[in-house]
C-alpha cells in the first residue's frame, strides 16, 4: 500500500480487493464511508484497513498474526491514519453448537 494510494482514498479515489486482483463492486459498500464503523476481519496486511480509514471510515481490523497486524500500523503511522488493530482468533467471536 502506497502513500500514493492512501491519498487517492482520501481524495474519494479508493477500492479494495478481497480476492485475487479483482477489486471489489464499490456497491457492495456505502458511498460515503465517513464515520462508518468498518470490521476488517482476518485482514491484516496493511491494505484494506487503511485504505477505507483513509477513505473516512472507522475501521477496526482483527487478526490473528501480529506481524499482519504491524503491517496496518506501519501503513497508518507512516500516512497518518486513525487505524484500530485487534490480534485475536475468530473461533473465539461466535461459538456454534
Amino acid at each position: 500500500m502506497s502513500t500514493e494510494d492512501v491519498e487517492r482514498a482520501r481524495m474519494g479515489d479508493w477500492s479494495i480487493v478481497l480476492i485475487g486482483r479483482e477489486p471489489v463492486d464499490r456497491s457492495w459498500l456505502p458511498t460515503d464511508l465517513t464515520g462508518k464503523h468498518v470490521l476488517c476481519l482476518a485482514s491484516g496486511g496493511g491494505q484494506q484497513g487503511p485504505i477505507l480509514a483513509a477513505a473516512g471510515a472507522r475501521v477496526t481490523v482483527f487478526d490473528n498474526s501480529p506481524r499482519q497486524l504491524g503491517q496496518d500500523q506501519m501503513v497508518a503511522a507512516r500516512d497518518g491514519l486513525e487505524l484500530r488493530t485487534v490480534l485475536g482468533d475468530m473461533q473465539g467471536l461466535i461459538k456454534f453448537r
